[in-house]
């Protein structure tokens, strides 16, 4: 027999979905209303400030424009502001418009200050971005909120000063957060510069019930994939952690050495509990570590790899069918084959290809996979015939993107080469995968279709990459035709547009007639947006032209 609900319990299920302004509204009502409207609008605070000002007046200083507190908090401040104080979860803050310096030793002044400040925080995530990075600052302010507590860090933007300072290095900081918070599971880090691996590997091997890591792909090296490979309960290691991703990290820094991402040396037992892992290594490195009996290949749902070297077919195709072998029950699969900075274009040339059917052809086994994305930075050499072959046996797959961005070359090559894929392309393509909700094709859109009017399925997101816009058509025609295809929510993604956290670096082109078509595709993206907005109805004009794609 099921139980039912009371009053309250049902008003608290009710106010859990209602933004934080209609629960600011709805504490008006009455003292019961009061106390279940302040769990949900306190709950989460990412302006801390605001919450501060409960606790004592706030002024905003004249030469930095930062907050400080009018006074230092007294024993009736804190005892006053506890109600407030008991409620948060989640703390997402930085310097330079919640919590000033000022702020932070106005905290540590304060002798009844209760320790920790925020008793029941789960999630804290700190943003260190300043123009004036303070050591004083950057020693004292996580103790504030740190505790036993504590499940979820997020550390981003580190300056590149604190690599060395003397007093209180990168090392100390992390021994502190592990003795502090040894109970962390979900730890995210981006610091805003190269030089923070060692200290980064030192937290990671203290916190032993760490369960999902994510952080910046140049932090992903042999020796930081040999330390995870010895937590016991870690189950995914990744380049962007879904519960941090409200945070704007600024663009990835690509692969920087080739010497730091190699084939790592695993102890049997290693990754024991690993579900999600994505890899910075060589596609021949990455082949036989899925061989490698003590890598747990069979366990993984998702895997995402990042070319850290140049990879002809042969390569290509030992990777897609060692894949296909060994990850039995992966769902997803996203390969990165841009060569990373460090090789030159010219030795880059030498050893491309252009995938061709016989090279993607393993990956008809993987009948299991729901995503599945292939970034490169030159076409494929696919025949349309071939390309619904592939698809053909992958009737579970909701993303399907086969490399939407090629680059621009410089010199004599201008535009990528023509496409086999054109309308009818994607028409079939959707027509074959029922599930299909993203998905990202370099075509030919000049192409002619049998049928003008695209599937009814519509797409959440729409990749185009670089392909060329005929000249021979409108852009009003163009939008029109692409409306079709999308959503009202959904988005169409244009040109160079890529999530670089993901793994895709900025793209290598030429200058002159690519400036134009970059025009070309901002305009075609307002018509489309500004179609969606007619037909649903709801005003799309705020929506970002330069919106990232997350396939």
């Amino acid at each position: 027999m099921e139980a039912a609900l009371s009053t309250p319990e049902l008003i608290d299920m009710v106010f859990a979905y209602m933004p934080r302004e209609g629960n600011t509204a709805t504490a008006l009502v009455c003292k019961q209303w009061l106390e279940i409207s302040r769990d949900h609008i306190w709950f989460e605070v990412d302006v801390p400030k605001e919450l501060f000002a409960l606790l004592a007046p706030i002024e905003m200083l004249e030469d930095t424009g930062e907050p400080e507190f009018v006074r230092t908090p007294d024993e009736t401040d804190w005892e006053r502001f506890k109600p407030y104080a008991i409620r948060v979860r989640r703390l997402l803050c930085n310097r330079a418009k919640n919590i000033s310096h000022p702020m932070t030793e106005a905290f540590l002044r304060s002798r009844s200050r209760p320790n920790p400040i925020l008793p029941n925080l789960r999630v804290f995530g700190w943003d260190m971005a300043s123009s004036d990075p303070s050591q004083a600052y950057l020693a004292s302010f996580h103790l504030l909120f740190l505790h036993p507590g504590i499940r979820t860090l997020g550390l981003y933007n580190m300056p590149r000063e604190w690599i060395t300072w003397p007093v209180y290095d990168l090392r100390q900081f992390a021994l502190d957060i592990a003795h502090l918070s040894p109970g962390i599971t979900t730890l995210d880090v981006r610091p805003r510069n190269a030089g923070f691996e060692s200290a980064t590997l030192e937290l990671v091997t203290r916190l032993t019930a760490l369960q999902y890591v994510g952080m910046a792909q140049t932090l992903l090296t042999t020796n930081m994939v040999q330390a995870l490979s010895r937590l016991p309960h870690i189950k995914k290691v990744c380049t962007v952690l879904d519960a941090m991703e409200v945070w704007d990290y600024g663009p990835d820094h690509d692969l920087d050495d080739p010497g730091h991402y190699t084939y790592p040396s695993l102890d049997d037992g290693a990754f024991r509990s690993l579900r999600v892992i994505h890899l910075c290594l060589s596609l021949e490195d990455a082949t036989s570590l899925l061989a490698n009996r003590c890598f747990p290949s069979f366990q993984l749902c998702d895997l995402r790899l990042r070319a850290a070297a140049c990879a002809n077919n042969a390569a290509v195709r030992a990777f897609m069918s060692a894949f296909a072998a060994h990850c039995i029950r992966a769902t997803s699969l996203v390969l990165i084959l841009y060569p990373p900075e460090y090789v030159t274009r010219d030795d880059a040339d030498q050893v491309l290809e252009a995938l061709d059917y016989i090279t993607i052809k393993p990956l008809r086994q993987a009948t299991h996979l729901q995503r599945l994305v292939i970034h490169h930075s030159i076409p494929v050499s696919i025949s349309e015939d071939n390309l619904l072959e592939l698809i053909e046996p992958l009737k579970e797959l909701h993303t399907f993107v086969l490399v939407p961005r090629p680059d621009w070359r410089e010199g004599p090559y201008g535009a990528p080469g023509p496409s086999e894929f054109g309308w009818q392309t994607l028409n079939t393509i959707i027509q074959n995968l029922p599930h299909l909700k993203e998905t990202g094709l370099y075509c030919d859109l000049t192409l002619a279709s049998h049928d003008l009017r695209p599937p009814s399925c519509r797409l959440q997101s729409f990749s185009l990459g670089t392909t060329p816009l005929p000249a021979s058509t409108t852009l009003h025609a163009l939008a029109f035709r692409l409306c079709g295809y999308l959503a009202d929510s959904g988005f169409i993604n244009l040109g160079f547009e890529t999530r670089s956290l993901w793994g895709v670096p900025d793209p290598v082109y030429g200058e002159g007639e690519i400036d134009d078509e970059t025009r070309r595709w901002k305009e075609l993206e307002k018509l489309v947006y500004l179609g969606l907005s007619t037909r649903s109805g709801v005003d799309r004009s705020d929506e970002s032209i330069d919106h990232d794609t997350i396939v």
